[in-house]
């Protein structure tokens, strides 16, 4: 064997542990985000749950009180609101794959399966008009109508909801923006690398 061939296997050796590093250390990163992220959203739906269950509590117990049929109407709303943003919240949580499958899927599989769960948070976030602030919404608009508020306080009221809840709108897809596209970037590109190299 040539000096020169040996330098080249030498060198090939050396980019593929380096490779193998990098993509270590990119799963680790990865994987360290994907923890981080999951603590933040239980935080959250934890959170978002208890208000949930206050809801249904308080509005619940207005509407078998309330003479007032719109008041019924918009406890009636907020009720179901709760109940529903709950599920929602619930049904989109970053799950774990189950520790005893770990090492049963590779590295390609195991970065498919983060970005699924990315993909159902980004689209609750995107989404968030329809399924949290709209029934939230409607609901205080009917129950506003049945209180006995002058027409100027609920006017007032109603637009400061309206005002909050654009607030809300901004903030998720603001995080849809700079926390979760940078992620599902980086785990795509991630994907990529992996496929390129198993050619």
């Amino acid at each position: 064997m040539e000096l020169d061939e040996l330098k080249h296997i030498w060198k090939q050796q050396e980019i593929e542990d380096e490779m193998e590093y990098s993509q270590s250390e990119l799963m680790v990163l990865i994987n360290n985000k994907m923890l981080s992220l999951e603590k933040e959203i239980k935080s959250r739906d934890r959170l978002e749950i208890i208000a949930c269950a206050m809801i249904v509590l308080f509005f619940g117990y207005i509407l078998f009180t309330s003479s007032s049929m719109w008041t019924q109407i918009g406890s009636a709303t907020l009720v179901l609101a709760g109940i529903f943003i709950a599920y929602k919240l619930k049904s989109a949580q970053i799950k774990r794959k189950d520790e005893s499958a770990q090492y049963d899927h590779s590295m390609q599989e195991h970065l498919s399966w983060e970005l699924q769960q990315l993909r159902r948070q980004k689209k609750l976030l995107k989404n968030v008009a329809w399924w949290y602030i709209a029934p939230i919404v409607v609901g205080l608009l009917f129950f506003t109508m049945g209180s006995e508020m002058g027409l100027v306080i609920q006017v007032v009221y109603m637009g400061g909801v309206l005002a909050f809840s654009g607030f809300v709108w901004y903030l998720n897809q603001r995080t849809v923006k700079k926390k979760f596209e940078p992620l599902i970037k980086e785990i795509r590109e991630a994907i990529k690398s992996l496929k390129e190299t198993d050619k």
